[in-house]
C-alpha cells in the first residue's frame, strides 16, 4: 500500500483523478528535504483498486526559466475538450506575487507540458491579498459550467483570520471571470486546498487549515455556493491528517486522500511536546477513506471495501492477563469489572508491512476502555485511544513523563461516540503510521516515534467484552 515513492520524497498534497477505471493520484514532493521542502514537483501514480499502485513519469517539475521557478504546488486536473488540464500554483519568489496560477496540458495522461494560459484569475489589491492566491481546485456543474475554487484571504494589519475560499466562472475552462467569495471562513488565515464533491443533492466544500489548528474542514450545502451548514463530524479527524481532497469513482463513491506529517528528528531519545511545533510538511500518504452520508446532516468516512479485501486471513488475537500473567483465550473475551482496573496484552502481528486489527466493544459501566499503541513500561511513552462511558467522548492522547510539557497538551483528536452501543474500531497500521476508524464514521490518525510496537487494553470501571482479530496485508499490496 503506497506511503510514499522513497523514504526521501515524502508525500504531500494530492490531486486525485478518476478516469476508466483508473485512480490517478498526483502529488506534491519536496525534490530536497534537507532544503526547501515546499519547492515541490508533480508526481503522479495510478492504481485499479486503491492497493497496488504504479508509479508514472514526473507531471510537473518547477524550472528557473518557468513561472514555477520554486516550486508546482496544489491545483486539480480538468477535462476541457479531450485534453487533460492542470490547473496549478506556480511558486515564484522574486515577484510580489509569488502564487499565481498556471496549467500543464497533456493528452495522454501521462506526459504534460505546460502552457501559459490568459486569463486565469488574479489576485487585485484591494480585495484580495497578493501575497497568498492558491490551490486551484476546478469542476463542472450540471449545467456543464466551469467553476474554480481558490485559497486566498482578504488583505488587512490588524486581524490573520481573514481566510476565505473564492470563486470564479467559466463557460469554457479557457476564460474565467473575476474571483468572488464563495465562503468565509473566519477562522483561519488561509483555508488551503479547497475542494468540491456532491453526494446526491448535497454539495460537499472542504478546506485545510495548515497554519492554525492544522485539520480538514467540511461544510454542506442544499444549493450550490449558499448557506454553508456545518455538518456532523465537520472536523473527521486531527492534526496528522491533513489537506484531504477527493474523487469520484464510476459507482459514484467519493474517497479522500491526506497525507501524515513527517516529524523532526528527535535531539532527546523522546517524543517532541506535543505543544512545540515538531511536524514537517510532507510526509506518508493516509489510507483512502471513503466519504459517505449516513443522515442530511451528518459527514462519515469508512474504510474503502478493496482496501479491507486486500488484508488477508483473519486470525483471533491472543489476550494475555497483566495482573494474573496468563492467557484469556483469543479472539474474544471479556475482561475486567465495572469496580476495578485490568490491563490486558494483545498479541499480533505488526512488522514493518501494513496490518489491520479489528475490534467489536461492548462496554458495561461509566468507567472507561483504552487502547494501548506502543506503551512504554512506565506509561511515558505511546499513545492510549480511550472511550470514556460517562462522558461519551473517545480521545486519542499521547503518554508523556510526568511533569514533562506533553502533559499540557495532550488531546490529540477526540470525537463523541454513542455509549450504550457496540462499537467497531478499524485499526490500520503502517510502519509508524497509525490510523483508527470508529464506526465507519470518525477517525483517529497519529505517528508514533517507537521502534518496538505493542497493543493492549485498560478497562478502569468497566467489564468489557472485546473480539479482536489481526491480518496482514498481501505481499504484492
Amino acid at each position: 500500500m503506497f506511503t510514499r515513492s522513497s523514504p526521501n520524497h515524502p508525500t504531500a498534497d494530492v490531486i486525485p483523478f478518476f478516469e476508466d477505471g483508473w485512480y490517478h493520484l498526483f502529488y506534491l514532493s519536496p525534490i530536497d528535504i534537507a532544503g526547501d521542502r515546499l519547492r515541490t514537483t508533480w508526481e503522479h501514480i495510478r492504481s485499479r483498486d486503491l492497493v497496488s499502485w504504479e508509479q508514472l513519469p514526473t507531471a510537473i517539475e518547477p524550472r528557473d526559466q518557468d513561472v514555477d521557478r520554486d516550486a508546482a504546488w496544489t491545483g486539480s486536473i480538468c477535462k476541457i475538450d479531450d485534453k487533460y488540464v492542470v490547473f496549478y500554483t506556480a511558486r515564484d519568489l522574486q515577484r510580489s506575487d509569488p502564487q499565481r496560477l498556471s496549467t500543464s496540458v497533456s493528452i495522454d495522461l501521462a506526459h504534460f507540458e505546460k502552457a501559459d494560459w490568459t486569463g486565469l484569475p488574479a489576485p487585485s489589491a484591494p480585495d484580495w491579498d497578493i501575497q497568498n492566491w492558491r490551490d486551484p481546485h476546478v469542476f463542472q456543474t450540471g449545467d456543464g459550467r466551469f467553476h474554480m475554487t481558490l485559497s486566498a484571504r482578504r488583505p488587512t494589519v490588524d486581524d490573520e483570520r481573514t481566510g476565505v475560499v473564492a470563486i470564479a466562472d467559466s463557460d469554457d475552462g479557457y476564460t474565467w471571470g473575476p474571483a468572488r467569495a464563495f465562503y468565509e471562513a473566519g477562522d483561519t488565515f488561509c483555508p488551503e486546498c479547497t475542494d468540491v464533491r456532491k453526494i446526491g443533492e448535497t454539495f460537499i466544500l472542504s478546506y485545510s487549515t495548515f497554519s492554525d489548528r492544522r485539520e480538514v474542514t467540511f461544510r454542506i450545502s442544499d444549493t450550490f455556493g449558499e448557506r454553508w451548514a456545518i455538518p456532523q463530524n465537520s472536523t473527521p479527524d486531527g492534526a496528522w491528517w491533513y489537506a484531504a481532497k477527493s474523487l469520484t469513482n464510476a459507482a459514484g463513491e467519493v474517497i479522500s486522500f491526506g497525507w501524515v506529517p513527517d516529524t523532526k528528528p528527535s535531539t532527546s531519545g523522546r517524543r517532541p511536546a506535543v505543544t512545540e511545533d515538531r511536524t514537517l510538511w510532507g510526509g506518508d500518504l493516509a489510507i483512502p477513506r471513503q466519504l459517505w452520508m449516513p443522515a442530511s446532516d451528518e459527514l462519515a468516512w469508512r474504510l474503502p471495501d478493496s482496501i479491507r479485501d486486500a488484508f488477508g486471513e483473519r486470525v483471533g488475537v491472543e489476550f494475555h492477563d497483566r495482573g494474573e500473567d496468563r492467557s484469556l483465550g483469543k479472539g474474544k473475551v471479556t475482561v475486567g469489572t465495572v469496580d476495578s482496573i485490568a490491563r490486558v496484552d494483545l498479541t499480533h502481528e505488526f512488522d514493518a508491512g501494513a496490518s489491520l486489527t479489528e475490534f467489536d466493544l461492548e462496554m458495561e459501566g461509566q468507567g472507561r476502555v483504552s487502547i494501548l499503541v506502543d506503551v512504554s513500561e512506565a506509561r511515558d511513552r505511546g499513545f492510549s485511544l480511550t472511550f470514556d462511558a460517562a462522558t461519551g467522548i473517545a480521545v486519542m492522547r499521547p503518554f508523556a513523563p510526568a511533569g514533562h510539557a506533553d502533559a499540557l497538551h495532550v488531546d490529540v483528536v477526540s470525537h463523541p461516540f454513542p455509549s450504550g452501543t457496540r462499537l467497531h474500531l478499524d485499526l490500520v497500521r503502517r510502519g509508524s503510521v497509525i490510523e483508527f476508524c470508529l464506526n465507519d464514521r470518525t477517525w483517529f490518525t497519529t505517528r508514533s516515534s517507537e521502534t518496538a510496537t505493542s497493543l493492549g487494553l485498560l478497562c478502569d470501571g468497566v467489564a468489557l467484552t472485546v473480539t479482536a482479530t489481526t491480518a496482514r496485508a498481501g505481499d504484492d499490496s
